[in-house]
């Protein structure tokens, strides 16, 4: 898939999911999700980079969708680029599930 798919989804478990070290591109597309599950999901068995390709797309998240997860020890998985828009129409909906993050010093303020 590449450009001009339009894939939308709703009260599905996911809309697109990557396992098993599948590869999926949806690069310049537009990915529609209304539920309660995750509108990209991974997981360990994905690939460690560019599992999903969102590079130019619009995700748009609706009711009570989690976007994504982003994995701090696999932050690649999911590609995005300064071109990729996430349009959220609910105030239920989570942009992005955070997976082993650790807290740091703020680096503005050193607490």
């Amino acid at each position: 898939m590449h450009g001009k798919n339009w894939i939308k989804v709703t009260d599905g478990a996911t809309n697109i999911a990557s396992i098993n070290g599948a590869k999926i591109d949806l690069e310049g597309g537009k990915i529609e999700y209304k539920g309660k599950g995750y509108a990209l999901y991974t997981d360990s068995t994905s690939s460690s980079s560019d599992a999903i390709n969102m590079k130019d797309a619009t995700l748009t998240l609706d009711g009570k969708a989690v976007g994504y997860v982003y994995d701090q020890a696999r932050p690649n998985v999911i590609a995005f680029n300064s071109n990729t828009n996430i349009d959220v129409l609910s105030d239920d909906v989570i942009i992005s599930d955070l997976k082993k993050f650790s807290r740091t010093a703020c680096h503005r303020c050193g607490k």
